[in-house]
């Protein structure tokens, strides 16, 4: 948690509270929390996974807009 804190630019405390949020919202834990280690639940495996697709088509949506930038589209 605490590098991954560092690499968002935020404190650990910080991370750790958006996680448990996060967490408390979906109903179920993500991580499967064990002295220094981490593990994905089912869950946290399906959180990223989904994640990861928003994030692609997010990529594909600005490239089309851009694509299409300078181009007036009119539908009926």
């Amino acid at each position: 948690i605490t590098k991954a804190a560092q690499k968002l630019y935020i404190t650990q405390p910080t991370l750790s509270q958006a996680l448990l949020k996060l967490e408390q919202e979906l109903g179920q834990p993500l991580f499967i929390r064990q002295h220094n280690e981490m593990l994905l639940t089912p869950a946290g495996q399906d959180y990223i996974k989904t994640a990861e697709q928003i994030m692609w088509l997010k990529k594909m949506l600005y490239n089309r807009l851009q694509a299409n930038s300078g181009r007036l589209q009119i539908s009926l």
